[in-house]
């Protein structure tokens, strides 16, 4: 499958001269027992976004007054690295963003216009 090796394609290939190999022992064990070794966590990245949008095109719709999602969301919020780093190395303007059109769900998400503000700033 487009060359990827899967640990059931390991098994089956290495099944038949190492059979009892502890190696293979475990990894028969961990195959047999996914559904329960499998984490039942779910990332709740996206769950609160409505749109993505480019920074550029959040920065001229405000500049516009025609942007609809006057929040946005970046990892650690307004204040945080990745934000801070986006700015400074000018990938604001192709970065996704997510946005949403009302309220602020955790510390990631910001007003617009404070994202705006910084960029005015530069």
């Amino acid at each position: 499958e487009d060359g990827v090796i899967t640990w059931e394609v390991i098994r089956d290939l290495f099944e038949p001269v190492a059979k009892d190999d502890y190696f293979m022992t475990i990894l028969k064990i961990a195959l047999d027992s996914y559904g329960i070794l499998a984490s039942s966590f779910k990332s709740s990245y996206g769950e609160n976004n409505e749109e993505y949008m480019t920074g550029q095109r959040i920065y001229d719709s405000f500049k516009a007054k025609t942007l609809k999602n006057q929040f946005m969301g970046r990892r650690a919020g307004v204040d945080g690295e990745p934000l801070k780093k986006d700015l400074e190395q000018d990938g604001w303007k192709s970065q996704k963003y997510e946005t949403r059109k009302e309220g602020i769900p955790n510390q990631n998400w910001f007003a617009v216009e404070a994202f705006v503000k910084k960029i005015d700033m530069l």
